[in-house]
């Protein structure tokens, strides 16, 4: 069994609003960060406290302490990579009240290979998180989460649900989009892509009145041209996506749509509707009803329907549970017994990380074997110096074992 280091407490006990408090007076006096800021950092740091809780003994040496200054690192990191260039008006705000990584890791005590020897656990345990977070915030920044713009004579009744179900839609088509068309490896740069052309294809569907954004005088929408508002360079610009990757990642999603939704597609260019006014419509695919109410039910079913078969079989996290902010599964305690400890996950990580931990370098110097004080030379396992040979067929003994 594993050796276990004391703990914090859950959320709900003294230990654990000590926590917070003490992760609070690092954003206020340690980076002297604005209120804002402060209240987005202890939301991101909330939501994944219960991973610090049940992972202190494997996180640095184990030390309450020490795991508590690393988490705070990895939370003020985070978040200072997702809130880089959202927009213009983001962007300003972040500045007035900014901060640098390095300044993180003087708050915290840190040095910098440390923390991304670290890093990488923090990465598999809260990654679901992140993204999570990070396609939630793009989406309510696209559409309403109010019936503050709907017309009075509209029965307004039925915006929240449909917003919910437009959210919840766009999740599943990106988890479609992991499962049937990325890489095993699913990287953060194809997946920033994958949430991109989720957000294009709600925004040429989502009827108009649920924008949260008027598409020709928008701070998100600023590249233009002769035929209206380039929706593509536009996005690919807030979250600096790359184009070219992003319009093929946007024609695998339509082909989905295509095969699981049975949808037929038509070129925008040829389509007149309220949602493509004003924005080139060259190279965009339109799928019509495809978000109209009374068959953004059947597509819901279908989108569960094809993630159910793609994961049952696999003991996969089932992601679903990121749109259901309700959902037990995500509880703010600490994982129970049966909780994945971080531990074999670091030290598989720090196995793979460089075959270099079983041979010196071949620049480094030479040293002479290690005797014993009756002059018998020190153990076979005793390190050699290393030759441009030896290091070659060292590395790839190390590539075929981790593969």
């Amino acid at each position: 069994m594993e050796d276990t280091k004391p703990s914090v407490a859950t959320s709900g006990g003294t230990d654990g609003d000590a926590v917070e408090a003490r992760f609070n007076a690092l954003c206020k006096n340690g980076l002297s960060l604005d209120e804002k800021a402060c209240s987005n950092a202890m939301k991101l740091f909330k939501e994944t406290k219960h991973l610090l809780t049940s992972n202190v003994s494997s996180i640095g040496s184990g030390t309450l302490e020490e795991a508590e200054r690393f988490w705070f690192s990895f939370v003020l990191y985070s978040l200072k990579r997702l809130s880089e260039k959202i927009g213009e008006n983001t962007q300003q705000e972040s500045d007035e009240s900014g901060f640098s990584f390095c300044q993180i890791l003087r708050a915290t005590k840190l040095n910098i290979v440390d923390f991304f020897k670290e890093l990488p656990q923090f990465v598999v345990k809260a990654g679901p998180v992140l993204r999570n977070m990070s396609y939630k915030r793009a989406f309510w920044e696209l559409f309403l989460t109010s019936d503050a713009n709907i017309d009075k004579q509209q029965n307004a009744t039925s915006l929240p649900d449909y917003v919910s179900e437009c959210h919840r839609f766009g999740w599943l088509l990106f988890l479609a989009l992991r499962v049937h068309a990325f890489s095993r490896f699913k990287d953060l740069v194809t997946c920033a892509n994958g949430f991109v052309s989720i957000l294009v294809i709600l925004i040429i569907h989502v009827p108009v009145r649920f924008r949260n954004f008027k598409i020709n005088d928008s701070p998100h929408f600023v590249k233009k041209g002769d035929k209206g508002v380039d929706l593509l360079a536009s996005l690919c610009n807030m979250y600096d996506a790359s184009e070219d990757d992003l319009r093929k990642t946007m024609e695998t999603a339509n082909k989905l749509i295509e095969d699981i939704l049975k949808k037929k597609p038509c070129p925008a260019a040829e389509c007149k509707t309220e949602t493509l006014e004003n924005i080139d419509t060259d190279s965009l695919i339109y799928f019509e009803g495809l978000m109209e109410e009374k068959s953004l039910s059947s597509s819901l079913n279908m989108l569960e329907k094809d993630y159910d078969n793609a994961i049952c079989n696999k003991g996969d996290l089932d992601e679903r549970v990121f749109v259901n902010d309700e959902d037990s599964l995500l509880g703010l305690g600490s994982f129970s017994g049966g909780a994945m400890s971080v531990t074999g996950i670091k030290r598989k990580f720090d196995s793979v990380a460089s075959p270099s931990k079983s041979i010196s370098s071949p620049l480094s110097p030479q040293r002479p074997p290690a005797s014993h004080a009756n002059g018998v030379l020190g153990p076979p396992s005793a390190k050699m110096a290393a030759t441009p040979v030896s290091a070659a067929m060292t590395t790839a003994k190390w590539l075929r074992s981790v593969i």
